[in-house]
Formats: C-alpha cells, sequence, structure tokens
C-alpha cells in the first residue's frame, strides 16, 4: 500500500526544484560574502607614502566642530576605508575666513580669484605641503598620476563678500581620474544632507559615499547582494506557503465546451491605431547652492594638478 505523503512532504516534493536553488543561490553569495567581503582587503597594498607631515592623522578640526570622541571615531573610520580605496581621504574643518589666504596668492601670482574658490586654494595648498597621498606624496610637475587621495574643506564662516559658507572637494592622482563632476556633486550632496544640523553624520556620510564610488564592484555591493538574496528567499516561502493551500485541479473544459452550432455569433468592432504625434518641451530646473563644480582639473599655484567641486550654502 502506498503511503501517503504528509503537508510538509507535499510542499517539499512540490517545489522540490526551487529549494534546490535557493539552496544552491545562498550558498554562493555566502561563499562570495566570505571572499570579497571578509577578505577584501587581503590583497591590497599598503601605503608607501612614509614622508606625510602629520603621519596617520586625516582629521582636521580647526574649527572646534567635533567632540573629542567624533573626531576619533571619524578617525578610525577614515583608516578602515583608506588601504580598501587605497587613497588617502583628509577632512578638514574650518570657522574662518580665507580672505588672507587668498590676498596672498593674489599677492604672489598677481592675480584674484572668486571668494567660492578661496576653499579650493586652501586645500590645494593643505594637501601639498602636508605631502598626502596614498601612494606617493603628490609630485609638482602638473601631472596627475601621483598623491593619489580626496581632502575636503568645509568652511563654516560666512564670507561677508559672498554671504555664503563655501565647501570644497579636492582630488587627486587615481581619485581624480574616478570622480567625473556629477560623481564630486554627488558625493557633496550627500555631505550637505546634514552638514549643519550634525557636522560628524555628514563628515561620516560623506567617507562612505565616497568609499562606496572608489571600491566599486567590491565587498560593499556584495554584501548588499547577500540582503537581497536572503529577502528574496523569504518571499519566496512565504509564497510557496501560501499557493500550498490552493488546490489546483486540471483544466476540464475549454471556452468552447458548452457552445453548439446554433450558438450565436459575436462581432467584434475594432479601432486601427494609425498614428501618433509626439510633443515635447523643456523644463527649466534650479542649480541650487552649488558653486565652482568640476572634475576638469587645475594647476595649483603649488605646480600640483587636482580636480574637484564645491557647494555653496
Amino acid at each position: 500500500m502506498k503511503r501517503e505523503r504528509g503537508a510538509f512532504g507535499q510542499f517539499i516534493h512540490h517545489f522540490r526544484f526551487l529549494l534546490i536553488i535557493a539552496i544552491l543561490v545562498v550558498a554562493a553569495a555566502g561563499y562570495l560574502y566570505k571572499v570579497k567581503v571578509v577578505d577584501a582587503t587581503a590583497n591590497l597594498k599598503e601605503s608607501g607614502n612614509t614622508e606625510r607631515v602629520y603621519g596617520d592623522k586625516r582629521v582636521f578640526d580647526f574649527g572646534n566642530r567635533l567632540t573629542d570622541s567624533e573626531e576619533n571615531k571619524l578617525e578610525d573610520l577614515i583608516h578602515s576605508q583608506e588601504k580598501i580605496t587605497q587613497s588617502d581621504i583628509v577632512i578638514v574643518l574650518l570657522n574662518e575666513s580665507l580672505a588672507d589666504f587668498a590676498d596672498k596668492y593674489a599677492e604672489k601670482y598677481g592675480y584674484r580669484v572668486s571668494t567660492e574658490q578661496w576653499v579650493m586654494l586652501y586645500a590645494d595648498e593643505f594637501w601639498e605641503v602636508n605631502r598626502f597621498g596614498y601612494d606617493k606624496p603628490q609630485v609638482l610637475d602638473g601631472n596627475s598620476d601621483s598623491g593619489d587621495g580626496v581632502c575636503l574643506v568645509d568652511n563654516d564662516f560666512r564670507e561677508p563678500s559672498s554671504g555664503k559658507k563655501h565647501t570644497w572637494m579636492c582630488t587627486t592622482g587615481k581619485v581624480y581620474h574616478a570622480f567625473s563632476t556629477a560623481d564630486i556633486n554627488s558625493a557633496l550632496d550627500v555631505f550637505y544632507e546634514n552638514v549643519d544640523d550634525d557636522i560628524y553624520e555628514a563628515c561620516k556620510d560623506f567617507v562612505n559615499a565616497y568609499s562606496r564610488h572608489m571600491a566599486g564592484p567590491s565587498g560593499v555591493k556584495i554584501r548588499f547582494s547577500l540582503i537581497a538574496v536572503v529577502i528574496a528567499a523569504g518571499v519566496m516561502f512565504i509564497y510557496m506557503g501560501i499557493n500550498l493551500s490552493t488546490k489546483v485541479g486540471k483544466q476540464t473544459v475549454t471556452e468552447r465546451t458548452y457552445l453548439t452550432e446554433d450558438s450565436p455569433e459575436f462581432y467584434v468592432n475594432e479601432n486601427i491605431f494609425l498614428r501618433k504625434s509626439v510633443t515635447s518641451r523643456t523644463i527649466e530646473t534650479d542649480s541650487g547652492s552649488r558653486s565652482g563644480g568640476g572634475g576638469g582639473g587645475h594647476i595649483s599655484g603649488g605646480g600640483g594638478f587636482h580636480g574637484g567641486g564645491g557647494h555653496s550654502r
């Protein structure tokens, strides 16, 4: 006598192929997670730069805008991301006018720059003078192949001449090549979400956004993929559980089963779509508080090649 399966046995039998596929997918995702996330930095090189003026320090809170605890946590986050991104990550927080800095620049080079560019000049000089760069200190020869890293300078001082506060993201070396104008604006948008409410959160969000962009298809994205697989598997099991209780019989009739030769006929009128016309109009958008902008690159007064972009608020 053939033994009938219980409800659980029917469940396993009915969905056996889907279960096998789900197990294989989860196993593969788990393996990738282990290889790409847990061992993400195993084969990455250490920084070869031993000439940094400030050693391992990356956060410079000259405006006293962070607590000691926040500064230490930010330093830890940056150091954990530098090896993954293979780039120096420097954050400078100010609360002072940079007019004197700009005056010295004009005196030295014979021309003045706009108020929005003062933070750019500051970032360029700060990077070069303090010898930052993950691969090596930036070579001041006008080429864009050294000094890999990013320097975010935010000045909380409202310049009287412009009535605004200014921020600049300086990109150097391979980071210059990795960030387009749109990428820079996107990273600065993330920073500006919390810049006036919680500067620590703003800096942390910026570092994470920068790292995700630089890491590309690395461990961070694999982690998100694993979460997606788990969610998808959960939805699949719920779907199977719901549908298990539904008895699906075989189709025994068709649409013509009960029709006879004398059945009435129905005539259908159809409207045939012959052509279409499309109109369009341009919608103007507001560029907001962005200034500077661009990954086009420039050579600083010191001879270093930098990219970058800025926002104002």
